[in-house]
Parts: C-alpha cells; sequence; structure tokens
C-alpha cells in the first residue's frame, strides 16, 4: 500500500474483516484464517489501487494543509473519523473474496486460471439473489413516473462504493481495461513489434494471413495517427493510388495521414 491510501479508500484490517464476515477473530498458525487473511490483504489492495499514485499523493498534501490550518485556528474535528465502522459492515469484503477465489480457479488453457470476465461473474449471481431475498425489501425506488427516470437505492454490498474501488483496482491489476481508445504505451507498442519481428524471421512468408493482418493494422494506426476504427475505414487501394499518383507529380503535398 501506499502512504494515504486509506484517505482515498475505505480500509478495515482483515481481523476486523473477520469479524464482520465470520463472527471470529483471526488466530495464529489456523491454516483457514491464513487463507482468508491473504484474500482480504489482496481485496484491499486492490481497492488501495483504485486512485492513481498521484492522486494519493496530492490527497496526503492537501490533507497536511487542512491540519495546519485547523491548527492555527483552532479548529475542532475539520475531518470526519475514519474508523472504526459499524460492526457487521464488511462493505462488500465478502463478495470481494468470492471473486477473487473464483479467479483462481483453472481455466480452459492448461495452466492459466479463468479470466476476469468470468470470475466476476459471482458479482451477477450475488446480485440476483439479494434481489430475490427480503432484504432487499429495505431498498428504495426512486422514480419520476416513467421507466427511464427510476432508481433504486439499494444496500447490496456488491454495488456499493467499496466494491466498486475493488473492482477497478482488481481489473486494472489483471489488466482487464478495455477502452476501443486507449493509446498504446511505447512498451507495448515495442513489445508487439518485436513480436510481429520475430514470427517474420521464423516463419518468413508462411506467416499466417491473420498474424500479417494485424501487423499491417498495428503499423497503419500508430503510424498514421489513427484510432481503431480510423484504421478500418482506411480505403487501402485508394491510398495506394494517391501515393503513386503524387509520386508521378513528384508532389506529397495532397497525402494526409
Amino acid at each position: 500500500a501506499r502512504p494515504g491510501d486509506h484517505l482515498v479508500c475505505p480500509f478495515q484490517c482483515p481481523n476486523c474483516q473477520s469479524q464482520n464476515i465470520r463472527g471470529r477473530d483471526l488466530e495464529p498458525g489456523d491454516l483457514q484464517d491464513e487463507a482468508f487473511e491473504c484474500v482480504t490483504i489482496r481485496a484491499t489492495l486492490d481497492a488501495f489501487w483504485h486512485r492513481a499514485s498521484r492522486t494519493v499523493a496530492q490527497t496526503v498534501t492537501e490533507v497536511n494543509f487542512i491540519v495546519r490550518y485547523s491548527e492555527a485556528l483552532d479548529t475542532l474535528r475539520p475531518l470526519p473519523n475514519l474508523g472504526p465502522f459499524k460492526l457487521g459492515e464488511d462493505m462488500g469484503m465478502h463478495a470481494a473474496v468470492l471473486l477473487i477465489m473464483r479467479g483462481m480457479e483453472p481455466g480452459r488453457s492448461e495452466g492459466k486460471t479463468v479470466q476476469f470476465g468470468t470470475a466476476r461473474k459471482i458479482r451477477s449471481a450475488l446480485t440476483n439473489i439479494y434481489d430475490s431475498s427480503p432484504e432487499s425489501g429495505q431498498d428504495l425506488v426512486l422514480s419520476s413516473s416513467s421507466a427511464k427516470g427510476k432508481y433504486v437505492a439499494t444496500r447490496n454490498p456488491s454495488e456499493g462504493r467499496w466494491y466498486q474501488y475493488f473492482t477497478m483496482g482488481c481489473c486494472a491489476r489483471m489488466g482487464d481495461i478495455i477502452s476501443q481508445d486507449r493509446a498504446y504505451t511505447i512498451e507495448v507498442l515495442l513489445k508487439l513489434l518485436a513480436m510481429y519481428e520475430t514470427s517474420w524471421l521464423n516463419r518468413g512468408l508462411n506467416i499466417e494471413l491473420h498474424e500479417l493482418s494485424a501487423c499491417m493494422l498495428l503499423l497503419l494506426t500508430c503510424l498514421g495517427g489513427m484510432r481503431g476504427y480510423e484504421g478500418v475505414w482506411t480505403d487501402l487501394a485508394a491510398l495506394r493510388y494517391d501515393v503513386e499518383y503524387c509520386e508521378d507529380l513528384d508532389d506529397f503535398s495532397a497525402i494526409a495521414w
């Protein structure tokens, strides 16, 4: 963890979470307790890392200013208490623990575990079961007399803020970030180019067509500064014609990359 993580994300120690979820303290030397402690620490770290390090550091800086000003003006309680939490309020840790355990199940590929997209179905199951239970009767429905204007204020732990933080950090740790407009980092680009270069040196003209097409799309979008769909829209035949036409005229000003 980083200094200040507890300022941007709710935090409870593994022993508190054991009291919340299991109703007892952790016992040293007990294998089940040690496993529970490891998984809760993993979930807590995932929740902490939903924020960038710069954001956490800036928060610490501003909190130091708040404390200094409060001491200078002799004001009381400029900040809310960060704990202790009410006993039984696990904030979604139980669902997070189950998701992490599900993510350690063997996957279809030998030696690999299931992907995050499969593991996160645990949350869907928990939400469906909660909605079917008497506990969901405590939820509030906010409606503006239309289907689109209906909102549900729920106490379902897997729909809470802490669980949202956990899933964001978990996705970042596992690399399960899907964004069609997300730019390549230079490290990723160099790794891809090295991979395609190795494949070409090993197989030459026998390289698979889908691999060659993927390499061409990568070069087109990166060198042309295009996003994915812009590369697909590019008419390569017309582009080749334009290049030949400009070469004949010795004028390349008409080509826009």
